[in-house]
This record gives C-alpha cells, structure tokens and sequence, in this order.
C-alpha cells in the first residue's frame, strides 16, 4: 500500500501521517501475543492454543527485530526476516 501511495506522489498529503503507524503498532501488537499466548498456556484448556500464540509471537519479534526497514532494528538480515515472517503469517493463520 505505501509503494501505491508513492508512486502516485501522495507522500506529502495527511493520507501519509496515517501511514506512519506501521512505525510503532508491531511493538504493542507482538507483546500482547506474547502476554496471551502465556496467559492462555497456564489455563488448563487452552495450553495448545496458547503455546501457539505465544511461538506467533516471538516468531514476530524475530521477524521484526531483524527487519532492515523498522528503526529498532537490532541487526539487519533480509533472508532471515523475510524467512520469520512467513512462518509468522502462517502461525497466525494457525491459530
């Protein structure tokens, strides 16, 4: 979405401030996976679901700690980021 909206030259409009949110939502999103995912896993009939929920999430915090476009960016690796957050995709889908 962000390369249709620079190829068509809307970068300087206010449509671009509200693209500037995939900035800082992956931090909050990631740790509530993280914070079900274990908090599922202690209760006594979802320990499945919630083991899975929380794998989801730290595939997430790989993914994006290594992703070269995020500013936090602990180490920069492409295959490694583009390999996590495949299998992220497909934990989510799982769940």
């Amino acid at each position: 979405m962000l390369g249709i909206v620079g190829a068509v030259g809307l970068e300087q409009t206010p449509y671009l401030e509200l693209t500037r949110i995939t900035e800082w939502w992956w931090g909050p999103l990631l740790a509530g996976l993280m914070l079900m995912g274990l908090t599922a896993s202690l209760k006594e009939g979802l320990r499945a679901l919630g083991a899975l929920v929380l794998i989801s999430g730290a595939l997430g915090w790989v993914s994006l700690l290594t992703d070269p476009a995020f500013s936090g960016v602990l180490v920069p690796m492409c295959p490694v980021h583009v390999a996590f957050a495949a299998v992220f995709c497909l934990s989510s889908a799982a769940w």
